[in-house]
């Protein structure tokens, strides 16, 4: 069985006939997944004959839910230790005082005070999650809660570098006194999170059993208590995603023993690299826009229908490097994206997106559907060439559109050939949106 998302759902493919065994499913925390879930059951109830699939979250979605989870809250309280988004803040403030030669160079404005789009970075969430931002607020932050704050990051940063550490883990990480501790470490993280749970459940309780308060003030006082914890969700999938990980890795490695298993294949995640394609097309703008995210959309469908036509033509000639999609480049593991700002490109990318709506991402028969000959000086180049001119004028907007698409792969194009193109891009984009 394989799985894949849809519309924030999951959706079941079977592929038994290739007798192929899925072991573990990754998914984001939407309802219809952590609803689908619940009905999977507990994986310790599972019939240790059955290979039945073992779910995690997704790794940089929950790092990205953590560092909401302490803007939102401000202060997070576990037991004695008090974790603050104020001594971030701080650190922030005391690093800029010194300009050239800032005390933590990755500790960047977004990563202070995120806005709409930085919240879907992954990069900027590790920057302040990270092990450098732990030991600038235990030498230089002056914040009272600096030391719990950075306690606190330091289990996280661990977290999240084993589950995207490129070692492999092998028969040795599961053996007993073996020099690989890392899923030791998982665990460790676990336990703290669970103890720190305990504890306010523990706290909870207390409050429940105070006769002395009315209705009203003890749900405001366990709301109170609760607010020191991260959102429950989070709590859930990241005590999920440790136990079912580790829990994957002793069952591939005693099964197979000669195998490797890297955990960073668990946490490479597409999803943001669409996330990145976002920001890219948001530009400057501080808001997300369903539009923008149908943008993203079918610009994927281009890209998938471009590679598939390039593939049947045999050429190492790679139209997503040569027409830089919106300038975008994107890692993803982190999400991290870089746009393009130049106005033709802007242009290219926008036009190519309206392109991919419009034809679908089907393999193309290069034998009955070639792209417009452009053997130039030739009679029949030049009279295609024009045609595709005329269209301009007639609004055939989808067949105009789908041509460009295929002549912009062409080798062929002189340089003004190429300006008349952009230019029939740029009118097609004013007129489609």
């Amino acid at each position: 069985m394989c799985c894949a998302s849809e519309q924030m759902g999951m959706k079941a493919i079977c592929l038994s006939p290739f007798t192929i065994h899925a072991y573990l499913f990754r998914f984001s925390s939407g309802t219809v997944n952590r609803s689908g879930f619940k009905q999977l059951g507990d994986p310790e109830s599972w019939p240790s004959n059955l290979p039945c699939p073992i779910l995690i979250q997704d790794v940089p979605h929950l790092l990205k839910r953590i560092r909401n989870a302490m803007i939102n809250h401000e202060v997070l309280i576990n037991g004695t230790t008090r974790i603050s988004w104020h001594a971030i803040d701080d650190l922030y403030k005391q690093s800029e005082q010194n300009e050239g030669l800032r005390l933590v160079q990755h500790l960047t404005k977004d990563a202070r005070s995120p806005d709409a789009w930085a919240k879907m970075r992954v990069p900027l969430a590790r920057a302040v999650l990270c092990r450098k931002t732990a030991h600038a607020l235990e030498h230089y932050c002056t914040h009272p809660d600096a030391k719990g704050t950075a306690s606190f990051i330091r289990q996280v940063d661990t977290f999240y570098s084993i589950m995207t550490d490129a070692r492999p883990f092998t028969k040795d990480s599961i053996t007993e006194g073996g020099a690989d501790t890392r899923l030791k470490q998982l665990q460790g993280v676990l336990e703290y999170f669970e103890d720190w749970k305990v504890r306010v459940d523990a706290e909870v309780a207390a409050i429940r059993a105070n006769q002395t308060l009315t209705a009203k003030d003890r749900a405001a006082a366990i709301k109170t208590v609760k607010s020191h914890f991260i959102a429950m969700e989070s709590f859930d999938d990241l005590k999920l995603t440790i136990s079912n990980f580790t829990a994957a890795t002793r069952l591939l490695l005693t099964r197979f023993p000669f195998m490797r298993v890297y955990p960073r294949s668990f946490s490479t995640n597409c999803l943001e690299s669409y996330f990145a394609l976002a920001r890219a097309l948001g530009r400057s703008s501080t808001k997300v826009t369903a539009r923008q995210m149908k943008l993203v959309a079918v610009s994927y469908q281009l890209i998938g229908h471009l590679r598939s036509f390039m593939s049947q033509l045999k050429t190492n000639y790679d139209p997503i490097t040569e027409l830089n999609m919106g300038g975008v480049q994107a890692d993803t593991q982190g999400g991290t994206a870089q746009a393009s700002t130049a106005p033709a490109q802007t242009t290219i990318d926008a036009a190519a997106v309206v392109a991919s709506d419009l034809v679908p991402p089907v393999s193309v028969d290069v034998e009955s559907d070639q792209m417009p000959a452009r053997a130039s000086g030739t009679e029949s180049g030049d009279e295609e060439w024009e045609a595709l001119m005329d269209m301009v004028n007639d609004e055939e907007d989808e067949r105009l559109i789908y041509e460009l698409s295929k002549l912009l792969l062409a080798d062929d194009l002189t340089d003004k050939e190429k300006v008349d193109v952009k230019e029939m891009l740029d009118k097609m984009l004013s007129d489609v949106l």
